[in-house]
């Protein structure tokens, strides 16, 4: 985002994600039914835009359903066959009539939801979930040892709802596979709860056999029902909810785009789930629609959630702490939202950047009492001044750099104002210049001073 925000030529980006989109985008194209409807405004305005043109239609169909009603009517009182104009009348009903059904036709599918029940609550009287307690994993790739976690302790408590997010390669999924049971740890222990149940979507889709058809993935031993949350359902109507035209049910796994395999697998593993639903990365390839649909089923849903993410307005949505794995074993817990996890490292990179400001003036007043007791007289006047004002220069940088990033982490700055927002960009790099030339430069007058 700070790249493309930073980019000064035109950018045409297709993307799901809507955090993202809202930041970047002054503009949407928006594909419908085979026309390209542009919004004049970036995506954070788009559904109450779509939602307006939507609105137009369906009035418009209505007004058009008025007239050939009328125009029928008219019809059904029968016409003079030698009348030629009455006859070209009743052909243009006709074709009204047909134009209008193909049309009513297409924007119920445009406007189509994926329905679903709500998930019943989860009965388990295990307040204990898992329990970590001085965890270490780690992997030797290459002769290179990659570090998961380092003394990890924590406990998942019942109906806990944790996101978990982290760079590739940092153990989300290392650590999923530690609770299933799939990995042992190498050194601490796990305590999982033998009453407790999981359900698991495995971002690769492993269980997915190519081979087979989707009515085959949904009722492994045969039949046409499947049970869904206590309730018997025709294995056609319930995939038909995901969006899963019926003519494809019996067409094999390997056909599917990507999406359409999330979204088969999330009808498998959201029919029955149980106490603790576990998803690594089920929001890749699904559309916004599939995306909503998902939510307000975590939402309902009761029971323990662990769901690995790189959707931030998607985590925000369903969970209620954060599991960030930062890398080299190191595991930092948030309560709240990915909002939440941002706002507490942000308020953390500043508090360092006092404690730094701090610790600096505190060694230059050291020094200097240091200096005066010794009575050292190496610096000349002139460098002597230049070393007592840098404490202060390099306090004001500090708080100045400050300012310009909580200006910059406005995403409508750039939209609304992009010379503003290169302006602030362009204060900010020099600031970091001379905070860098100052601290090296009080570095430099200290050691003089106390050769």
């Amino acid at each position: 985002e700070q790249y493309l925000n930073n980019y000064k030529g035109s950018l045409l980006c297709i993307s799901h994600d809507k955090k993202f989109l809202e930041n970047i985008t002054n503009q949407v194209f928006w594909l419908d039914r085979g026309k390209l409807r542009v919004s004049p405004k970036g995506f954070k305005y788009f559904d109450e835009w779509s939602e307006m043109l939507l609105d137009q239609e369906a009035r418009e169909l209505q007004r058009r359903k008025q007239i050939v009603a009328e125009e029928v009517m008219w019809a059904s009182r029968g016409v003079k066959a030698r009348v030629k104009r009455n006859i070209n009348r009743l052909n243009k009903v006709k074709q009204m009539r047909e134009k209008l059904k193909a049309d009513e036709s297409m924007f119920r599918q445009a406007t189509k939801k994926i329905s679903f029940e709500p998930i019943k609550d989860i009965e388990t009287n295990s307040k204990v979930i898992a329990e970590f307690f001085k965890v270490y994993k780690e992997f030797n790739e290459n002769n290179n040892t990659l570090s998961i976690l380092n003394g990890f302790n924590l406990r998942i408590k019942r109906g806990d709802r944790i996101g978990i997010i982290g760079p590739n390669g940092t153990g989300k999924t290392t650590f999923l596979r530690l609770i299933l049971n799939e990995l042992k740890a190498d050194k601490g222990s796990i305590k999982i709860n033998k009453n407790i149940e999981f359900s698991y979507f495995d971002q690769n889709r492993s269980d997915l056999k190519p081979k087979d058809t989707l009515k085959d993935v949904m009722v492994p031993n045969g039949g046409d029902y499947i049970e869904v949350r206590g309730k018997m359902r025709h294995v056609y109507g319930y995939l038909k909810d995901f969006m899963f035209d019926p003519s494809i049910i019996l067409e094999r796994v390997s056909s599917l785009s990507g999406g359409q395999k999330n979204r088969l697998k999330l009808a498998k593993v959201l029919a029955n789930p149980k106490s603790c639903l576990i998803l690594d990365e089920p929001t890749n390839d699904l559309d916004m629609e599939t995306l909503d649909m998902l939510g307000e089923i975590l939402i309902s849903y009761k029971g323990t959630l662990l769901l690995v993410s790189h959707d931030r307005d998607f985590l925000d949505q369903t969970v209620t702490k954060i599991l960030s794995f930062e890398g080299d074993g190191v595991v930092e817990e948030t309560i709240g939202g990915y909002s939440d996890y941002l706002s507490f490292k942000n308020s953390k990179l500043t508090q360092n950047s006092k404690n730094k400001n701090v610790e600096s003036y505190n060694k230059y007043k050291l020094n200097k009492k240091s200096g005066e007791n010794k009575n050292n007289k190496k610096l000349t006047y002139k460098l002597e001044f230049e070393l007592n004002s840098l404490p202060s220069k390099i306090k004001n940088l500090e708080e100045d750099i400050n300012t310009f990033n909580q200006k910059l982490s406005d995403a409508n700055l750039y939209l609304n104002e992009p010379d503003k927002f290169f302006e602030i960009s362009e204060k900010l790099e020099k600031s970091k210049q001379d905070l860098e030339y100052f601290e090296n430069r009080w570095l430099e007058l200290e050691e003089i001073k106390n050769f």
